[in-house]
């Protein structure tokens, strides 16, 4: 549209949804063109570094010890990269909200047994969410009888992490990525993108430093993005807002006026275009680290000042219902 600000993407076509599968086959055919090799069903059971050397190393737990220039860990939230990272474990926070239950329990929903039975054919389908339901953290007057009833349960609990202050080992030859380094929203429906943007933002760097300076690409890539944890109490904010609570009104039925008004992303997020903005910045934040020269990141919503938060502060927040506030800043996250 005429005087309206471009995506990242142009002139390519955004997608708002995308079929998973073809995206891991698209990936899987280029690490197989690259000569990549997949080794599926093996779990990493120890992280190491050998400064003197260069190497990142990893255990293995059939027993085996592989080692590379750079190791990343993208092994989510049980990775144990922990120990050469930040050099303590970290456990994940329960949201209170669970997802995911046994396709036995279909028999007491016999509509959606018929149409599961109908389909003929796999099917995806986004629902609005209404029906999440928070587990018990303390509050008053839950009722328990129907859990009593089930004999057995998948408990997939939504979790989250507190921030930590680094992603990468002490000489850089080992980074994490993704869930195994961030604080995630797991209802937010945002997490491969934030893995897309990671992984984009990793590969520019790291060809931008060369086999020479893997281990300071590595640095540079978490000073571009380690910023984004800032903006995880605002993050999660949106998330409460998307889910029911024991309040009497709805807050996102709050700011969106009785319906009639809509919470957009703001053109901070749709505009930035991660190869791009660590191909212009590479310098300077490498610069920044060897140096100590002033750097700022502008990959954040105009008018953002940095503050510390942790993990019971925001949940203590939701639980006081005080989350308006903190949206009606003047800061243009929406």
């Amino acid at each position: 549209m005429e005087g309206s600000a471009n995506h990242a993407a142009w002139p390519l076509r955004a997608s708002g949804c995308f079929v998973r599968r073809d995206v891991a086959l698209m990936f899987s055919a280029q690490a197989q063109k690259l000569g990549i090799a997949i080794n599926f069903g093996v779990g990493v059971t120890n992280y190491l570094e050998d400064s003197a050397m260069g190497l990142g190393i990893i255990h293995t737990d059939d027993g085996r010890e592989l080692s590379a220039d750079i190791v990343v860990a993208a092994d989510g939230f049980g990775t144990k990269s922990h120990s050469v990272v930040v050099d303590y474990p970290t456990r994940a926070v329960s949201t209170g909200y669970c997802v995911d239950y046994p396709t036995s329990m279909l028999k007491d929903a016999p509509a959606l047994s018929k149409a599961l039975a109908e389909f003929g054919r796999p099917q995806w389908r986004m629902y609005n969410g209404m029906m999440a339901r928070p587990q018990n953290r303390g509050r008053p007057g839950l009722r328990r009888s129907k859990w009593r009833q089930l004999s057995q349960a998948y408990k997939w609990k939504l979790c989250l992490r507190k921030p930590q202050p680094n992603w990468t080992s002490e000489s850089g030859c080992i980074v994490q990525i993704g869930d195994a380094a961030r604080s995630p929203l797991p209802p937010s429906a945002n997490g491969a993108a934030m893995a897309l943007e990671y992984s984009m933002s990793l590969a520019g760097c790291l060809r931008l430093g060369g086999k020479e300076e893997a281990a300071m690409a590595t640095k540079v890539h978490q000073d571009l993005r380690c910023v984004i944890f800032e903006l995880f109490p605002q993050g999660l904010t949106l998330m409460f807002l998307h889910i029911p609570t024991n309040r009497p009104h709805s807050t996102l039925w709050i700011l969106t006026k009785g319906g009639k008004a809509f919470l957009f992303y703001g053109k901070w997020l749709w505009q930035h275009n991660v190869d791009k903005y660590a191909t212009a910045n590479f310098e300077a934040a490498r610069q920044s680290i060897e140096l100590g020269n002033a750097f700022k990141n502008t990959n954040l919503p105009r008018g953002h000042v940095s503050q510390d938060w942790t993990m019971e502060s925001q949940l203590a927040k939701e639980m006081a219902g005080i989350f308006i506030q903190d949206l009606n800043l003047k800061y243009k996250y929406t």
